[in-house]
């Protein structure tokens, strides 16, 4: 497999067909979770509160508390893979193991709030960041993205892994303003519940996990990437 090489070399050495030759060329990001919440040293706000859960899942006395706050913790990171939409503040490091072939990259999730640092390595892991005023940051949810203004180029790298870094920031607040839509928050409290009843059986199908009535509430909110 080819990696590291820019689009000018694709140019040059494809001429008019250099994008079809490229993009069949693998370079899949990959996500490395930084922390949850607002800055590591702060938990993140759950999108159900605990009492809620408590109250749905007809929870009264308080020394189940803790295993029905750690179930919902786990049914949310659950929906939020099948989802691939964040339903709490996170901050990740995107990785490629080139710089993107094209004007524009996707990422493989949704809901990103901003773009922090874009830079690539070079084989002897010194960096180089990508000036922030050669590029744009679409927010747009249905398709966030980062593209290149007219005349602009990405850093050129000679690394062959890992050579493209986006460290970004993304998910809900849950504050009054600032929370998933409800439909997901009637499905984490199902599927806590499902899990609070059925705590003593076990399943080896992570798919198995999520019932068909979470799936039928969240699969309109269901982001599906092309990167």
């Amino acid at each position: 497999m080819l990696t590291g090489y820019t689009p000018d070399f694709f140019r040059k050495e494809f001429g008019p067909n250099w994008n079809t030759v490229s993009s069949k060329i693998a370079n899949p990001p990959r996500l490395t979770l930084l922390f949850e919440g607002v800055d590591a040293n702060t938990a993140p706000v759950e999108p159900v509160p605990i009492a809620d859960l408590m109250n749905y899942c007809r929870v009264d006395e308080s020394v189940d508390q803790a295993l029905v706050l750690s179930l919902g913790k786990a049914a949310r990171r659950a929906i939020e893979k099948y989802l691939n939409r964040p339903l709490v503040l996170k901050k990740y490091d995107m990785y490629m193991d080139h710089v993107p072939f094209e004007m524009k990259f996707l990422f493989p999730i949704t809901k990103i709030l901003a773009v922090s640092l874009i830079q690539t390595y070079n084989m002897d892991n010194t960096t180089a960041t990508q000036d922030s005023s050669t590029y744009q940051v679409d927010l747009n949810p249905t398709e966030p993205k980062v593209y290149l203004n007219i005349g602009g180029i990405w850093n050129p790298t000679n690394r062959l892994y890992n050579a493209f870094q986006v460290t970004f920031t993304c998910g809900y607040a849950n504050t009054t303003t600032d929370f998933p839509p409800d439909d997901i928050l009637m499905a984490l409290k199902l599927l806590t519940n499902t899990w609070y009843e059925g705590r003593n059986q076990t399943s080896t199908d992570e798919n198995s996990n999520l019932t068909a009535g979470v799936k039928a509430l969240i699969e309109p909110h269901r982001y599906k990437s092309l990167a």
